[in-house]
């Protein structure tokens, strides 16, 4: 699988999609718990615009987006297992983190908002991508 590997950019770029995503969040939860400003528009807008300048410095200009997106079959055997090691380590992570957030908001008595929930599914298919670029810079080993 060829990719477009731009190993510099890609740890900044997940740093800032997981730092952006969590800021998302975060803004959007304390607006709703008080009131929406104009401050907080601008900046939940600027944080999607992170989100997705840190999404395609580190996934789609890396290619890792395609690994994950690929059918097993069409995979190289070390292209496969690095996906597959990613996927485990993904996922095992993802469950952690979710399971996590939702005792945290089960105890505080806050339900989980459309926004969180969104979150966690983005967070379900980013984590998986994040390992492979960070660890391989964007190639599979």
């Amino acid at each position: 699988m060829e990719t477009h590997a731009s190993g510099k950019n890609a740890r900044p770029g997940v740093i800032l999609t997981f730092l952006s995503l969590i800021g998302l969040v975060w803004v959007f939860e304390c607006a709703s718990a008080n009131a929406w400003t104009a401050f907080m528009i601008v900046a939940e807008i600027i944080l999607v615009l992170i989100f997705i300048a840190g999404f395609i410095a580190s996934a789609v200009k890396t290619g890792c987006w395609k690994y994950v997106n690929t059918s097993i079959k069409d995979l190289e055997e070390n292209e496969s297992i690095v996906i597959n090691k990613a996927l485990k380590a993904g996922y095992a992570l993802f469950s952690l983190i979710a399971l996590c957030l939702l005792i945290i908001f089960a105890l505080i008595g806050k339900p989980v908002s459309i926004v969180m929930a969104v979150a966690m599914i983005l967070l379900a298919y980013l984590i998986p991508i994040s390992i492979i670029a960070w660890t391989n810079n964007g190639k599979p080993s």
